[in-house]
């Protein structure tokens, strides 16, 4: 074995948001959930979906982190999540 450093690697948070997790995105981060959370400027937020989805930035890093987030404030702090449910 070659002696080197140790290097991560990366995790496809883009595509991810783009296919296999974009209705999850679309639905958790939809304007009246933000709304009624109150702690985003949910067209701010709504911007940077279209742009993501749309091929035109890449947001992923932005967006992953809201989406944790309010999947986790409706899970721990208003008790459930839509995705429960299904």
């Amino acid at each position: 074995m070659v002696a080197r450093p140790k290097h991560g690697f990366a995790i496809p948070v883009h595509a991810w948001l783009r296919v296999a997790v974009r209705e999850c995105l679309v639905d958790y981060l939809a304007l009246s959930r933000l709304r009624k959370l109150g702690l985003l400027r949910p067209e701010a937020v709504e911007q940077m979906i279209r742009q993501h989805l749309d091929g035109g930035l890449n947001w992923g890093y932005g967006l992953w982190p809201l989406l944790m987030f309010q999947m986790w404030f409706e899970e721990f702090y208003e008790g459930h999540t839509q995705w429960d449910r299904k």
